[in-house]
This record gives C-alpha cells, structure tokens and sequence, in this order.
C-alpha cells in the first residue's frame, strides 16, 4: 500500500479514533475486488450494497468463523458501519462517491449474526467429552 494511502487512514484514525488501519484496509480490498469482479475501472460506480457484501465475504473467507471477532474488534457491528468507514474514506480522498450515493445505501444490507455466526452454528448438539475418553482407540 502506498505510503500516501497509509498517512490518510492513519489521519482517518487520530481524528475518528474508531476504526483500525486493518480494517480500513480491509476495506479498500474490498473495493479492489468488486472492481476486478466486474471488470471496472477504478471510476466506476460501485454500489453500496455490492460494497459491503463483498467486505463481509472477504472476512468470511479470510477469518471463517472468527470473522464476527474480528468484526468487533474493529468496532464493527453492522453494515452501516461499513458505510460510515467507506465515506471517512471518500472525505480523505481515497474514495469517490456519486451525488445519488447516500449512507442510507448501507443500512440493513445483511444480518451480521446470519451471515457470520448462523453458517458455524453446531446442528447437533456438543458431544459429551466425559464419554468419548473412554472410548478405546482400536
């Protein structure tokens, strides 16, 4: 990442004092990858909602099940949240948004406890420990 990018997340961060450079990156990882997916130039449009399923596939596929860990302890806890990081971004320049753009974009977008815990859920319930250790091994 250039050095021009990492000064305006780190601005991003002293003033906001929310977010972490991590997730910031994370972010623009995002962005990159909805831009290669639909073969985009770096000027066109993506939505909000592409955005932000994106960022949370992205998670999922680095972290699996930690993903909802990692969620909160970059201090976010729904998908609005992914928008208010992607306009901290346009205001220091490292993003462009359109006049039809709007944080309202990334409301409700997806459930974080669907899409991050629900797949890792146990189906059955946790075996009992006590009785599997003295299962003989053949």
């Amino acid at each position: 990442m250039e050095d021009d990018t990492l000064k305006r997340i780190e601005f991003l961060i002293e003033s906001k004092g929310k977010h972490t450079i991590t997730s910031y990156c994370a972010l623009l990882d995002a962005v990159t990858e909805c831009a290669n997916e639909a073969s985009r130039t770096r000027l066109e449009h993506i939505s909000g909602q592409d955005l932000a399923i994106k960022f949370g596939d992205l998670l999922l596929n680095a972290y699996g099940p930690m993903a909802i860990y990692v969620l909160d302890s970059w201090q976010i806890k729904n998908t609005r949240d992914i928008g208010e990081m992607v306009f901290d971004l346009v205001g220091v320049g490292l993003l462009f948004f359109s006049e039809n753009d709007k944080i309202e974009d990334f409301d409700n977008v997806f459930d974080f406890h669907e899409k991050f815990v629900a797949p890792f859920d146990a189906d059955e319930p946790y075996p009992d420990f006590q009785e599997i250790r003295h299962i003989k091994r053949i």
